[in-house]
């Protein structure tokens, strides 16, 4: 029902400029006038890095300190192509073969997901931590977040793993705007699980880094976000 609202609203808002055109046509969502980009923003101060939060959820999900830990966060759908980060983690393990992956989320595909860690035994390597609440802690568990999604706006979970200073390989199907900082690396679905092992190789050993002004100067800080959308109806509901 999205696109018929462009002959019923007024205002318009999408997560990125792309989603905007996606989900109202060209007409209505490249117009800045009429449609607002509203950046699905984080509370940025919690998803800051934590070192004694890393050791101590290490600890609890029995994870070496010095294991490489691939991680990804995502309900397990189609569109987030868990199948091939399996692939990929297979792949990376004939590089470091102490490292681990580590999944938080759930969804209808888990039987599947299950089903293929099984076929290749990687049960002891793989942990499915299921839906968490708490997710900024998974990410200080993680060394390097890895996205290889068939298709995606600008994903929350791609905005917090940034904010935790994580590098993040991520695939072409998520949009160039989705790179708020430079730890970002896109890389093509095609170029297959050794490829993206290779890079992901390349990049897990990256420091992290502080990069919570930038995020928040990108207009990522919920708080901002909130601030500006309550004076945005206020206006609205001034002239109309």
């Amino acid at each position: 029902f999205s696109y018929p609202t462009r002959f019923v609203a007024n205002h318009f808002f999408a997560c990125s400029a792309a989603a905007g055109v996606a989900r109202y046509g060209q007409k209505v969502g490249a117009d800045r006038t009429r449609c607002q980009v509203l950046n699905n923003a984080i509370d940025t101060a919690r998803f800051a890095f934590c070192e004694k939060a890393r050791n101590e959820m290490r600890r609890k999900l029995s994870i070496p300190s010095d294991a490489v830990v691939l991680g990804h966060l995502g309900r397990f759908r189609t569109e987030k192509n868990h199948l091939f980060l399996l692939d990929i983690f297979a792949e990376f393990l004939r590089r470091q073969p102490e490292a681990m992956l580590l999944l938080v989320g759930d969804g209808e595909l888990r039987p599947q997901i299950e089903e293929k860690i099984r076929e290749k035994q990687l049960q002891s390597k793989i942990i499915l931590a299921g839906a968490q609440s708490n997710t900024w802690d998974y990410y200080n568990v993680m060394d390097v977040f890895v996205m290889p999604s068939l298709y995606e706006g600008v994903p929350v979970a791609l905005v917090e793993a940034q904010s935790s200073g994580l590098p993040c390989i991520v695939s072409s199907g998520v949009p160039q705007e989705a790179a708020i900082t430079d730890s970002v690396r896109f890389v093509s679905l095609d170029g297959g699980a050794h490829l993206w092992a290779d890079v992901v190789a390349k990049e897990a050993s990256t420091p992290r880094r502080d990069v919570l002004n930038q995020i928040e100067e990108a207009g990522y800080n919920i708080a901002k976000t909130a601030k500006w959308l309550d004076e945005y109806y206020r206006k609205v509901a001034q002239h109309e």
